[in-house]
């Protein structure tokens, strides 16, 4: 049994992509800023199931989730990185990569 992480798994393409892990009997955790949302997605699991609220774009939040999630479960076999950025803001002036810099990704 693999243990996988999906971020943004609290619904859409991210809680898919968890089920499906989790319907091939790996432990899953599934992460997202919504701990209300989390707890519905994890209802639709069962004990090889478990969540952590986190906000993928505070680079500052990761290394202490993940030391703490592996004191919990143990290592992380497999991260599925489905977070994504939905903003109303207008972009049109924004450099291509301004956003995404803010999650740590670079050109």
């Amino acid at each position: 049994m693999r243990t996988v992480l999906v971020t943004g798994a609290n619904k859409g393409i991210g809680f898919a992509t968890a089920k499906y892990f989790w319907e091939q009997g790996d432990r899953v955790i599934l992460t997202g800023r919504n701990e209300e949302k989390l707890r519905a997605a994890l209802s639709h699991l069962d004990e090889r199931a478990t969540y952590a609220v986190w906000d993928v774009s505070d680079i500052h939040a990761a290394p202490s989730l993940l030391h703490n999630l592996h004191s919990r479960i143990g290592a992380i076999d497999v991260i599925v990185n489905n977070a994504g950025i939905v903003s109303d803001e207008d972009i049109s002036g924004t450099s291509f990569w301004t956003r995404p810099s803010r999650l740590g990704i670079k050109p």
